[in-house]
């Protein structure tokens, strides 16, 4: 894949990928109240800075899709676009492999059962050597037993929330209905009962923040790429 050298003058500077220590998956270059739409570059993991009320996201890795009709991608360095950071390949339908530029597995990332209702989130990571990645509830802990009932109690209290929501639709000043993502709540990923990795909306973009020292960021990009392109 070749990449086009030339920037705008506007165009954030890229950053190395390593440094991205919160990042988002994203087209946008800079955000502003002042204008209608972002400026927009090509698809990248990118870290947002806000600076004098402007936000610029800095471009780490560059994504590319070779094949349209496969689900595989490619991610490059943003100060280097001839190298390779690391290949995102399916299994089968549920599970992606993250592969070196030397082809040595990293990890997988994979999506789970949307009929688990224990899951707050359905993509999941696995990293050898390491406890699964996952987004529980905070009440799916303990036997199968209390995780049932607290699942019952959690299951009562959303269906109250979402029917005071509906009463009171259009009622309150101020209330965002046109983006939802807006009043999306945090999803926090663990391995066990350690905080790996965070995600949150900021700057209109789902925001990701390694926790964990261990978790090779190249499976948090991907997992993020992949609930971007909704794989």
């Amino acid at each position: 894949m070749v990449f086009s050298r030339r920037r705008s003058e506007t165009a954030p500077e890229p950053v190395p990928w390593v440094e991205a220590e919160r990042f988002v998956v994203s087209t946008a270059e800079r955000e502003t109240a002042a204008l209608r739409k972002p400026v927009v570059g090509p698809l990248a993991v990118r870290v947002p800075k806000p600076v004098a009320g402007v936000s610029h996201f800095h471009p780490a890795a560059l994504i590319t899709q070779p094949d349209p009709q496969a689900r595989a991608y490619l991610l490059h360095e943003a100060r280097d676009p001839d190298r390779l950071v690391c290949s995102i390949e399916p299994v089968d339908d549920e599970r992606f492999r993250v592969l070196t530029p030397g082809r040595r597995e990293l990890g997988q990332v994979y999506r789970t059962p949307q009929a688990k209702r224990a899951i707050q989130h359905a993509w999941c990571v696995r990293q050898p050597g390491h406890p699964a990645v996952v987004a529980r509830y905070h009440w799916a802990k303990g036997s199968p037993k209390d995780i049932l009932e607290r699942g019952k109690d959690a299951a009562r209290r959303e269906t109250g929330r979402l029917a005071d929501s509906v009463m009171s639709l259009g009622l309150a000043e101020g209330g965002d209905q046109h983006n939802p993502r807006r009043a999306a709540k945090p999803v926090l990923w663990r391995a066990d009962d350690e905080v790996v990795l965070e995600a949150r909306v900021s700057d209109g973009e789902w925001t990701y923040t390694p926790k964990a020292p261990w978790l090779d960021h190249r499976l948090a990009h991907a997992m993020a790429l992949l609930r971007h392109r909704k794989a």
